[in-house]
Parts: structure tokens; C-alpha cells; sequence
């Protein structure tokens, strides 16, 4: 077969995705000829296809720069590297090329789009700064704006300084052209403050057009809404607001929670028009009445300037909207303001106390709903962490499922307030009967009263009457009144199992019913239920780097396959984010969106500096240490020391969605995973246990020297040694012969923790009944050992059942 056959049939298999037949072409061609620069690229790409990307790195760096100036070979070479996240072996190639021949400009542009993945900006405005010399094409000066913009961490930077200094001076000589460019020269002045010239600039005859052509004149008021607010014009944006208000004609704009915010901020320095402003805001209630933007702006209105009226304002609120699942979320940052006495007051209108209820047997769901809202006072919403209002008209990015916030951080109206969940848990929906909508009305009541710190035996005799095992929001309402005074962790053992056992019932559960019941799985070591139930959540995409942290800390205890099908998931947005994100923002390079370079940077690095990410990178790191069979890639695991040395650094960026649970009361759930530090030597103490487990069981005495070995070589402290004599003898009466002394309470409760540990995988077999005798008097013989408070007690007891129960 000659070469030009093989080349075809290797092609022929990539273009019908048979990688694997394609790699074993490219093998046998190569061993008749290794200098084969195609053939080596090819190989090198399906190697990348296959997962062999030790081995598709290797090839690439084999081949010498001078072979990409084939564009057959350059193409290959340009799409391996991006398959295998190397951005910086790409632009070794693409700077030779660049080299060669500065004057060819798409060898540049090449160039300059590898340096993008590579995020060097200071490298792409010395390029674009060459480029633009070469070429005198107008983008490339923007290119190096941009660039130099990247590089500026604060207003003082030089590339902030040398942006503005050259935007301004392409302004004043009519080089800015469209409202993009004009977009990017406001950015920058807003960068370091100057709102002052960025206003001059809008109002003047060039740049009012540019402003003006974007087409989007809701945003542009805004922008100028914020102007005003940072120049302290505050008389004239105040007039201005009211005049855009007294212009609203429909419900979209109505829903738009902007202008609210600068409304309320503007009136904290113009207090004289506190009363102008309550007004603005009925008349639009009056002429929108289901609006929720003009609701929740008069809470918010009333915590920060009429206080007298905060209640009222809320139940004016709940007139409209009582019914609808989203009513907690708009609510409860106002009633977690409340002070005692106001809350005092709301719980009395709420009507939840027993004997009310029970007056109004029989009456139908309109009814109670009337009962519910027949005070028509309302208080409002601020935000809980936050009743000062900040600067308006910013907004956070959404990040992930996170509901979209203002800068002073109340939820946008016009967005169901969502976090990581899914939408349909939070969004209006019709009830079928008055039935289900009564007890849709007292779930929410419940949810509001809950937040007001009711007295938790109100709901709980209301929910027996109402029966609590039949309706998911019921039994979740049960978990938060039992837990009213209790926290989520196996201290409280026996009030967690007794407040879960009406959700765990459920044939039908919904989103945050899940996530309850994810958490009590976790703690209680039923890790296959608690991972079965996190897949029924259907998180997707970037919703995993907000979530993941729900399972992240306990996808060790998993089978192999679903921890590695775990971490493959998980993982595969920060794999993207490497790979697809560089593109889009070359993308917008090319096509003069230069704000969109800054959106999209600024997302590549929320999620490239992800503590999530490190904590994956470990967890997957200790999945493969529990599992790996072989002793030789066992010791290659264990020296890599920097995944397993997870550290919180400042750099790093939280982007765990804490919020995305329902957290009814504001410290009842904490998240699973851990900000503590855990030592090296543990995490591979901990891998060794399993490794001695699982040859012991299966009477592998081979394997099980090999890894004794290994254990005398890691030098285990003295309670660590005496813990895994048990994991590698299973011989509970061993260890008791050699428990040291109680005095070393550190040591002893360090055993307890890894015996129980080792006994959580053994006793899920058929013990014998002497083995079951003796794990029994060791457990005994743990308690003795243990502090009295400990909450180890409570899975000694556990344990202690569940092999009683055999």
C-alpha cells in the first residue's frame, strides 16, 4: 500500500470519527517512515481523541517548528492543541510563523489569537501596537486598547491611563465610528471614575449620536441614571426618574427593577422628596396591580423611610401574589429585618396560632386566602445582609443558576428569583383545586413564619392535621419547624432522622426536598442514595461549579464508576471554559465587540480560578488513590502532592451557590464541604486503609504484602499504625489487645474515627456471629474511649443497630 493510500485511509477515519483505527494507521505508516511530519500531526490529533494526551504532547513537541509552514500540518497542530489545552505549545508555532513573515497578517491575527488563549495581554499590545504600524487597519489600535485595558488591576494602572489618553484622542479627532467603539471609551472612563467627562461625552453633538445609534434606550438611560447618581446631581436625576416612571405604558417596563434602585438611593440624599416618591410608587401599584417590581420597591421604601408601614407594605405584597412559590423568596430578606416587634406584629396577621385554624375548618381556599391578606399593610423587602442601599443601576453577572441582583443585592423582579435551581421550582404556576391552593397558601405562610422565628409546635399541630406524609412542601415545612432550634449535622442525630422521616416517605420529591435529603444521606453514610438523588437534580453546565460542593466532599465512598462518571461531569466545564471560551472572545476581537472581550475574560477567570475546581481536581485525585489496584501507579499517585495540597488562597474565587438551598433560617444549613486545610499524609493514610480493606476481603495476601510495605515506607503515626493493623488484619480483638492508653485522647480518637470508618465498608457483608461478637465489643470498647459529648456516639449506636439487626 503506498503512502498517499494510507494517507487517505488515515483521513478517512478521523472524517468518520474513528479515531482509535485512525492512530493504529498512523503507528504502522510511521514505522516505515518516523520523519513524516503529517503523519506525526496526525497522529498526535487522534492520540488527543482517544484521551492519550501524555502521549499526544509528546508527538506534538517532536515536531519541528519548521514544519507548520505546511498549513495541512499548521491546521492539525492548531486543533490538537486546543484539544488538549495547550495553549502555549500553540503559540510556539504560531510565533515562528509570525517571525518568518512579520508581513503577512494573517500569520499575525494567528498570532494574536493565540496569544488570547494564552490571556497575555501584555504580549497581545505589543503585537497589536506592530500590527497596527504594519497594516494601519484602524481595529488593530482597538486591539491594543483592550489589551492594554486587560492588564490594569486598578483606575492608577498604566493601561488604564494609555486607553483613555488614546480613546480620547480618536475621539476628538472623529475616529470613533460606531457605538461600540463609543461604548468602549465610556468603559474606560467609567473605569477610573471619571463620570463627569463620561456625561459631557453623551451630551455633546458626535457623541450623543454615538450613544444613541446602540438602539437600546432603556440601558442608556440607565447608564445616564448612573452618571447623575456619581456626580452627585441628584435634584436632577430624581426629576428625571419620576418623569420615566410617569411614562411607563406597559408591564415590562414596569418589571424593569433598575430604576426602583436609583430611585431609592436617590431619595437617601434627597429627603425632601421621600413623599414625591411614596406617591410615584402607588400610582404605579394603582396602575399596574400585578406588577411585583412596584410591590417589593415600596417594602423596600418603607424599611428605609417609613418604617411605620413596613408590615403593611408586606401584606400588601402578599394581597397579590400569597399563593405563589416565589413569595418567600421576594419576602423573606424583609422579614429577616424585621425587628422583634414587627415581627411580633406580622406573625399575628399571619393567623397561623392553632385556634384560628381550626375556626376555619371547612372554608375554602378563596377564603383563606382573604383571611390571609385582610390587613393590607404591608412593610418591605430589604435586602437581609444589606438594608443600606449601595450605589444603584450596576447588577451583578449571573453566575451559573444564581438569580440576577442589583448592586444594593435585591432580587430583579422581572427574573423569577432563582439560584441554582431549577426554574420551574420558583416560578408562578396555577393550582388545580381550592384544596391544593390552601395548602399552597398555609406553605407559604409557614415558610414566612418560619423566617419570623414563630414557635415551631404552631406549624407542627397545624402539619399532623393536614397530613404531612401526603405533599413534599408539607414535609419540608416539618423538617424547618423540628429543626427550628437544631443544626444539620450528626449531633443531631436522632432529631435529623425523626424530621427527615416524612420527606423520606415521598414517592415524588422536588427540587429542594432533594437537596434535604442529599444532605441527611451524606451525614449518614448512605452515599449511593445521596448521589442517586444529586442526579436527579439535573444539574447541568456551569450550575455544577455553583452545586457540585453538595457531593463533592463524599464521591470517595462511591463505587469507581460513579465517582469517575462524577468527576468527568463536574469537571467538563472547567475543560470548556479552557478550551471554547479563548474563542468567543477572539470572536468578538474580530468583530469590533470589544465589551464583550471584557464579559468574556472576566467569566474565562470566574471560573478558571474556581475553588471548586481545586476541590475536584483533588477529589478525582483521591477516587483514583482509593481504587487504583496497582502498586507502581499507586506510588505515582501519592507524589503528586500539589492536587492533594488544596489551599484556599485569597486568589481564588468562591462561586458555590450557599443560596441555593431554601435557607429558611439563616445559619441552619451549612454546606458539607470543609474550608479546613487536611493534611497530605492523612488523605493517603486514608487511601491505604481502603487498599488493605479491599485485599483482605477478597484474601489477596500478595497484594496485601505489597502494600504492607508501602505502609511501613509512609511512616504512619503511632494511632494511625494501630488503625490500620485492624484494616489489614481485620481482626477486631488485635486491635483491642493493642488500644493505647486512654490518657492520649488525640490518638484514641483518632482510632475510633478510622475504625469506624474501616467498619462502615465491612459490616455491609454477612458477618459470622463470632466476627459479629467481637466488632461489638470493640465498638464497646470505642465509647469507653470517647468524650462524652462526642458525636461519635451517635454512630456508634447506629452501627451498632445495623449489625444487631443482621
Amino acid at each position: 500500500m503506498t503512502s498517499e493510500k494510507q494517507f487517505k485511509n488515515i483521513v478517512e477515519s478521523l472524517e468518520n470519527m474513528n479515531y482509535k483505527q485512525a492512530l493504529n494507521l498512523c503507528n504502522k505508516s510511521l514505522k516505515k517512515d518516523s520523519k513524516n511530519n503529517r503523519m506525526l500531526i496526525l497522529k498526535a490529533y487522534s492520540a488527543a481523541k482517544v484521551g492519550k494526551d501524555d502521549e499526544a504532547v509528546k508527538v506534538l513537541e517532536s515536531i519541528p517548528l519548521e514544519a507548520v509552514e505546511d498549513a495541512y500540518v499548521m491546521h492539525y497542530v492548531t486543533v490538537s492543541c486546543r484539544a488538549l489545552s495547550k495553549p502555549d505549545l500553540l503559540s510556539k508555532y504560531t510565533q515562528y510563523l509570525y517571525e518568518k513573515n512579520s508581513k503577512d497578517e494573517e500569520r499575525a491575527a494567528q498570532h494574536f489569537s493565540s496569544l488570547v488563549r494564552l490571556m497575555d495581554f501584555k504580549s497581545q499590545q505589543q503585537l497589536a501596537l506592530k500590527m497596527n504600524k504594519t497594516f494601519k487597519e484602524p481595529r488593530y489600535v482597538y486591539w491594543m486598547i483592550v489589551s492594554a485595558f486587560l492588564q490594569s488591576e486598578s483606575k492608577e494602572s498604566i493601561g488604564v491611563q494609555l486607553a483613555e489618553k488614546m480613546l480620547m484622542k480618536l475621539f476628538n479627532e472623529g475616529k470613533v465610528q460606531n457605538a461600540e467603539e463609543f461604548g468602549l471609551l465610556l468603559l474606560v472612563l467609567e473605569k477610573i471614575g471619571k463620570y463627569e467627562e463620561a456625561m459631557k461625552l453623551i451630551e455633546s453633538e458626535n457623541g450623543s449620536k454615538l450613544f444613541e445609534s446602540q438602539g437600546l434606550e432603556i440601558e442608556n438611560e440607565m447608564r445616564k441614571f448612573e452618571y447623575l447618581m456619581q456626580t452627585k446631581r441628584y435634584e436632577e436625576l430624581f426629576k428625571r426618574i419620576v418623569e420615566r416612571m410617569n411614562e411607563m405604558r406597559s408591564e415590562e417596563e414596569v418589571e424593569q427593577w433598575t430604576i426602583y434602585s436609583y430611585l431609592l438611593n436617590c431619595v437617601s440624599n434627597v429627603k425632601e422628596k421621600e413623599k414625591e416618591a411614596k406617591e410615584v410608587l402607588e400610582d404605579l401599584i394603582t396602575k399596574f396591580p400585578k406588577a411585583r417590581a412596584p410591590l417589593l420597591a415600596k417594602i423596600e421604601f418603607c424599611s428605609l423611610y417609613e418604617r411605620s408601614e413596613f408590615v403593611k407594605s408586606v401584606f400588601e405584597y402578599l394581597k397579590v401574589y400569597g399563593a405563589k412559590p416565589f413569595c418567600f423568596y421576594d419576602l423573606k430578606p424583609a422579614i429577616v429585618n424585621m425587628s422583634a416587634e414587627e415581627k411580633s406584629e406580622f406573625l399575628e396577621r399571619l393567623n397561623l396560632d392553632l385556634k384560628r385554624e381550626e375556626e376555619r375548618e371547612g372554608v375554602k381556599g378563596e377564603e383563606v386566602k382573604g383571611e390571609l391578606v385582610k390587613h393590607e399593610d404591608v412593610s418591605e423587602p430589604t435586602v437581609a445582609d444589606e438594608p443600606t442601599p449601595t450605589v444603584a443601576g450596576e447588577s451583578e453577572p449571573t453566575v451559573g443558576g444564581e438569580s440576577e441582583t442589583t448592586v444594593s443585592g435585591e432580587p430583579t423582579p422581572t427574573v423569577e428569583p432563582t439560584t441554582a435551581t431549577e426554574a420551574s421550582d420558583v416560578t408562578t404556576v396555577d393550582t388545580p383545586n381550592e384544596a391544593q391552593n390552601e395548602i399552597q397558601i398555609f406553605c407559604q405562610k409557614a415558610m414566612l413564619a418560619i423566617a419570623a422565628e414563630v414557635d415551631p409546635e404552631i406549624l407542627l399541630n397545624k402539619l399532623q392535621k393536614l397530613n404531612v406524609n401526603e405533599n413534599e412542601d408539607l414535609a419540608t415545612i416539618y423538617f424547618f419547624a423540628k429543626f427550628r432550634n437544631g443544626n444539620l449535622n450528626v449531633k443531631n442525630f436522632e432529631l435529623l432522622n425523626e424530621s427527615t422521616k416524612p420527606l423520606r416517605s415521598m414517592k415524588k420529591l422536588n427540587f429542594y426536598s432533594k437537596m434535604i435529603l442529599i444532605r441527611y444521606y451524606a451525614l449518614i453514610g448512605e452515599y449511593k442514595k445521596s448521589y442517586s438523588l444529586f442526579k436527579e437534580l439535573e444539574i447541568k453546565n456551569i450550575q455544577l461549579d455553583a452545586l457540585s460542593y453538595l457531593i463533592s466532599d463524599i464521591i470517595v465512598h462511591l463505587d469507581p464508576f460513579d465517582s469517575a462518571e462524577f468527576c468527568k461531569n463536574a469537571l467538563e466545564i472547567y475543560r470548556s471554559n479552557d478550551a471554547e471560551t479563548p474563542e468567543y472572545i477572539m470572536n468578538a476581537y474580530l468583530q469590533g465587540s470589544y465589551t464583550r472581550v471584557f464579559d468574556f475574560t472576566e467569566f474565562y477567570f470566574h471560573v478558571e480560578t474556581s475553588i471548586q475546581r481545586e476541590v475536584l481536581a483533588r477529589q478525582e485525585l483521591r477516587c483514583k488513590l482509593v481504587h487504583e489496584r496497582s502498586l507502581d501507579e499507586l506510588e505515582k499517585l501519592l507524589a503528586q502532592d500539589y492536587p492533594l495540597q488544596l489551599s484556599y488562597q485569597a486568589l481564588l474565587t468562591d462561586t458555590r451557590d450557599l443560596m441555593a438551598f431554601p435557607n429558611y433560617l439563616p445559619n441552619l444549613i451549612s454546606p458539607l464541604i470543609s474550608t479546613k486545610e487536611v493534611s497530605i499524609e492523612w488523605l493517603k493514610y486514608y487511601a491505604i486503609i481502603f487498599q488493605l480493606l479491599h485485599f483482605s476481603i477478597v484474601n489477596d495476601s500478595d497484594k496485601l504484602n505489597e502494600f504492607n510495605s508501602l505502609l511501613i515506607q509512609l511512616n504512619f503515626s503511632h494511632s494511625q499504625f494501630f488503625s490500620t493493623v485492624f484494616a489489614y488484619r481485620l481482626d477486631e480483638n488485635a486491635l483491642i489487645a493493642e488500644f493505647p492508653s486512654a490518657e492520649d485522647s488525640i490518638d484514641s480518637i483518632e482510632i475510633v474515627s478510622t475504625i469506624l470508618l474501616a467498619l462502615r465498608e465491612t459490616i455491609k457483608s454477612k458477618l459470622s456471629p463470632r466476627r459479629k461478637s467481637s466488632i461489638l465489643s470493640l465498638l464497646d470498647k470505642c465509647k469507653s474511649f470517647l468524650p462524652k459529648d462526642s458525636h461519635r456516639h451517635k454512630w456508634i449506636d447506629f452501627y451498632l443497630k445495623q449489625i444487631q439487626s443482621q
